[in-house]
């Protein structure tokens, strides 16, 4: 099951969880995108845990569990209970630390398999390794909070690198182990500024659960291992078409003397 999608419905949400994305950051990342209401807010005390609470607008009763620093495929993130929404919600981080570039650049594609081992596509390595972390990271506090809350739904939202990892964290809990306590719940995903980390095929297989949102000609999620292997192939194929082009140029500019190699590559 996923959110019923309406006009109505979607843009209010995006900017709603995108605040939730936002605030798992902490202070610092405020300070950048929202520097009025940051100072305004008296820097939220330069405490990245009153940032997620009074910036995210979650009391900070209902903050289930979080790690607001990053290690090597285990971004920061938030799991958290969101009474605006009925739902329980995952932030994950996007990049900010070295150990989060680390996770973004294995990039090689793996399978995705489900329990009974039949291949559901192709994914980013380090991303999914980072969502098997994160999902074991919160297992317990997210089975509990959706078994008290009955009827409530599981968001997993994320910007950048959190974008890539809430995606891939919708496929394993709707694809590869649903938890028995999540079989009836609506899960969603709300992704900002997401990479590339699935296959074209899973991609469909997902649609319906994970919206995503691009701001104009962001690099990011156009970066991949094939895009640049693309743009490599591209940009040679122009050079060796102008190739002839700059010999003639080369050879006008030295007043017809003796031609000068130019290199091939």
């Amino acid at each position: 099951r996923a959110f019923e999608i309406s006009s109505t419905w979607l843009l209010p949400s995006l900017e709603h969880f995108l605040r939730l994305s936002v605030a798992v950051y902490g202070w610092r990342m405020v300070s950048i995108t929202h520097p009025h209401e940051f100072h305004r807010c008296k820097g939220y005390g330069l405490s990245d845990l009153r940032t997620l609470s009074e910036y995210g607008g979650v009391p900070p009763h209902l903050i289930l569990q979080y790690r607001l620093g990053a290690l090597t495929y285990r971004p920061a993130f938030a799991l958290v209970l969101d009474a605006a929404t009925n739902s329980v919600v995952l932030s994950i981080r996007g990049s900010f630390e070295f150990s989060d570039l680390l996770t973004d650049l294995v990039a090689a594609a793996v399978p995705l398999c489900d329990s009974k081992s039949q291949q559901l596509g192709r994914v980013h390595a380090g991303m999914l390794e980072a969502a098997k972390n994160i999902l074991n990271e919160v297992r317990t506090s997210l089975v509990e909070a959706l078994e008290l809350h009955v009827g409530w739904r599981l968001v997993v939202c994320g910007h950048s690198l959190g974008a890539g990892v809430a995606a891939l964290i919708t496929a394993l809990v709707t694809l590869v182990e649903t938890p028995v306590t999540l079989r009836n719940v609506a899960v969603t995903a709300f992704c900002y500024g997401c990479p590339p980390v699935m296959d074209p095929e899973l991609s469909q297989r997902l649609k319906s659960r994970i919206i995503t949102c691009i701001a104009g000609d962001d690099v990011v999620p156009r970066l991949s291992c094939h895009s640049v292997k693309h743009f490599k192939g591209s940009m040679l194929s122009a050079l060796k078409q102008k190739l002839p082009q700059v010999q003639a140029n080369l050879n006008k500019e030295g007043g017809g003397g003796e031609k000068e190699d130019v290199p091939h590559h």
